[in-house]
């Protein structure tokens, strides 16, 4: 009877672990979309949890593999003095376990004034003290 009572807790035993031990990690695409006017030429920076930022383009997407599952913060910056996101940002992220996480980040951008160049230019001196 004693083995029987050991059989029955082994067995109960080995099924309450038979789960494998797997890493729990996601991926995670960064979307940025840029609209409005007086684009920012160089684009921008993404940071993901305080980490080295990678390069991104105004519209742009990129796909960062390999995350622990769960909450992760990104961060956009670098962005034209007329550029604002749209949002919050750091954009809280939740990566699940074996998961694609799409995040969007929108970007407006306005318009820029025009330059206005005034001022007066005294064209008597080349001809007073000629260079060539």
């Amino acid at each position: 009877m004693a083995k029987l009572v050991a059989l029955l807790l082994l067995s109960a035993l080995a099924a309450a672990c038979s789960e494998p031990l797997v890493p729990r990690i996601g991926d995670v695409r960064l979307t940025v979309a840029t609209t409005g006017a007086d684009l920012d030429p160089d684009g921008y920076a993404i940071a993901l949890d305080g980490g080295a930022a990678m390069a991104v383009a105004v519209n742009d997407s990129k796909m960062i593999s390999g995350l622990s599952a769960g909450s992760h913060s990104a961060l956009l910056n670098g962005l034209a003095a007329n550029c604002t996101v749209s949002g919050a940002n750091p954009r809280d992220i939740d990566v699940g376990s074996h998961e694609t996480t799409e995040v969007r980040i929108a970007v407006i951008c306005a318009a820029l004034p025009p330059l206005n160049i005034a001022g007066v230019w005294d064209w008597t001196e080349q001809y007073v003290n000629p260079v060539c």
